[in-house]
């Protein structure tokens, strides 16, 4: 098996609470928290599950988008506000369009909806996973590669861990 990575992203929206701000009416404000995390997972071997390594998760993103409620009028209008507004965030590629598209379908599609052209003030949650697999062979290769360029040999480690480290075939290809 070669290494893998995989992505996952979830959206939640919701009204916001009354204490952050009174929406003014000829403006709509989307509040965008976004949260990444990241795991590197060893597998093993093919039947076993795979072993967390490391996780890390980001502290949380925020950003506030205003958008007048004249550009949410016309769909091609909105679609370019909205893309410029978010641009200027320094979002990955691939993120900001997931967040715009989904900002079109689940804000402005209930808008639609609903009727209602006010002032409005929505929270959306963005969560990122992202998460890498590594199988046995990869991670050898790699501490193979750290202990070259660190000049360390299997043989001059200490400790419980010197007889495995030994079995590693350090052949760099």
């Amino acid at each position: 098996m070669a290494s893998t990575t995989e992505t996952y992203c979830t959206f939640a929206l919701y009204e916001a609470s009354p204490t952050l701000s009174l929406p003014i009416s000829n403006m709509g404000i989307i509040e965008l928290r976004i949260t990444q995390r990241n795991q590197i997972q060893v597998q093993l071997n093919p039947s076993s599950s795979n072993i967390v390594i490391e996780d890390i998760v980001s502290p949380t993103f925020h950003a506030c988008l205003e958008i007048p409620l004249l550009a949410t009028a016309l769909p091609s209008f909105r679609e370019l506000y909205v893309s410029h507004e978010l641009s200027g965030l320094n979002l990955d590629h691939n993120l900001l369009e997931y967040v715009k598209e989904q900002i079109e379908i689940n804000v402005f599609g209930e808008l639609e909806r609903s009727g209602f052209w006010g002032g409005f003030e929505i929270v959306a949650e963005v969560g990122v996973f992202k998460v890498d697999v590594l199988d046995r062979d990869e991670v050898d290769r790699i501490a193979c590669k750290v202990f070259q360029m660190n000049g360390t040999t299997a043989d001059s480690l200490k400790g419980p861990a010197t007889q495995e480290l030994t079995e590693i075939d350090c052949e760099i290809k």
